[in-house]
């Protein structure tokens, strides 16, 4: 909404300029014209023109390489308010096992009901910790880690390795 209304004032002052009357103007006028109206019209032919499965077998068949499924591993989390709270459920690790700690002491109720289930993450869903929990052992619990105002522990589950996507 902000954008429109700032769009707006400026068009006002430049008319008052009588910018919209120079060739520039025009010209760039006709170029964003045109850019919609390409859009527009492959919108509306891509929607109405189906393609036949034989087709999309055939180019999904010459592109396999695009269409992969990464590699990705299973984690368990337990989100905690302090870094002392993570300290001491780390150390409870030895006695406890990660899923009733989850269930127990995680704030993040969606995840402490089921034991801390993230369930399956790509490198791409993980981020800045893609490597560190790819680089971790199954098994291994990674953290504390902080994140925004709460401390994060991250159990290493079993590993689903690259596969090539099926049609």
């Amino acid at each position: 909404m902000t954008g429109l209304v700032i769009r707006d004032i400026l068009l006002e002052r430049a008319r008052a300029l009588r910018l919209d009357r120079t060739d520039r103007f025009r010209t760039a006028l006709r170029g964003a014209m045109n850019t919609w109206l390409y859009e527009q019209g492959y919108d509306r032919i891509a929607e109405s023109a189906p393609l036949p499965e034989d087709t999309l077998r055939a180019y999904f068949a010459a592109h396999a390489d695009e269409f992969s499924i990464p590699e990705r591993i299973r984690l368990r989390e337990i989100v905690v308010g302090t870094r002392e709270k993570a300290d001491e459920i780390r150390l409870a690790l030895a006695d406890s096992s990660f899923g009733e700690l989850a269930r127990r002491h995680s704030i993040r109720a969606g995840t402490a009901a089921e034991g801390g289930s993230l369930g399956s993450l790509s490198r791409a869903d993980l981020g800045p910790l893609a490597d560190r929990i790819f680089d971790a052992p199954e098994s291994a619990v990674v953290g504390p880690i902080p994140t925004r105002g709460t401390w994060l522990l991250l159990e290493v589950g079993t590993r689903e390795p690259a596969r090539p996507a099926e049609f």
